[in-house]
């Protein structure tokens, strides 16, 4: 049930990650940066999927050196291998800016001010829908590292939207089952109150939180696992089955 992503170097994340891990270049080898998948990333991708969230199976990074990856093949890595994103990602004449980024042009990290850089009142309407979805699927999976884990699309015609959603796998912890806060780079919650104001103002945050009071967490694990062939005769659902009934019921709260 492993999978494995290839990354560049010349990317904040893996930057990062080398720091911290103490990982040091080396001399004639690749910049190439492996990172394992676990079964959470692939139970986000079946979830995305119920309300067409749009999601990448492969972190969305090195856009401007996209040809430069492809070229790895001379390392051994074939070229079919080397997806650097899904192609829902690369969009010819997009510009895909990181939420740092993007808070930095906006002049902020508020909400509004990432409504406000969008040109037309209906591109605005979209992003926040496509806000929305997002942050649904973050607090139904108990999401925790949501910070610094979203590009938006630039079109062209300035219109902004959020690119597809992917790096699932801090979710789902058992001892944070109870736990209400999520935060992301424009918005964060930390109480019941704060889910509630946000949905004050914008009521479709509340329509899609209640949508995934019909999920039923164990039969969307079956599906993935059907479709991606995985074998889940030693698979132990126990811990699932608490954290489904225990997400319902933060769900069912922040609704009362």
């Amino acid at each position: 049930m492993k999978e494995f992503e290839i990354l560049t170097i010349n990317t904040p994340v893996v930057k990062a990650t080398m720091k911290n891990q103490g990982i040091a270049l080396v001399r004639g080898m690749p910049a190439i940066y492996h990172k394992e998948f676990d079964i959470t990333e692939f139970i986000g991708e079946q979830l995305a999927g119920i309300r067409g969230v749009r999601s990448a199976h492969y972190i969305p990074i090195c856009f401007g050196e996209y040809k430069k990856c492809l070229a790895s093949a001379k390392y051994g890595f074939d070229r079919g291998n080397i997806r650097v994103g899904s192609p829902s990602f690369i969009k010819d004449g997009i510009k895909y800016v990181f939420s740092s980024s993007m808070i930095y042009r906006v002049g902020g990290n508020y909400f509004e001010y990432l409504l406000a850089e969008c040109p037309s009142l209906e591109n605005a309407t979209q992003l926040a829908d496509e806000h929305f979805e997002m942050e649904a699927l973050d607090v139904y999976m108990g999401q925790t590292d949501r910070r610094s884990n979203i590009y938006y699309e630039v079109y062209p015609n300035g219109d902004i939207h959020l690119a597809p959603m992917f790096d699932y796998e801090n979710s789902m912890f058992e001892l944070l089952k109870d736990s209400t806060v999520y935060e992301n780079d424009f918005n964060s919650y930390r109480t019941i109150d704060d889910y509630r104001r946000m949905i004050d103002k914008y009521p479709q945050f509340g329509d899609m939180l209640s949508s995934y009071l019909d999920v039923d967490l164990i039969e969307q694990i079956e599906s993935m696992a059907h479709m991606r062939q995985f074998d889940l005769s030693n698979f132990d659902f126990e811990p699932y089955k608490r954290f489904d009934e225990a997400t319902h019921k933060k769900l069912e709260l922040i609704l009362k």
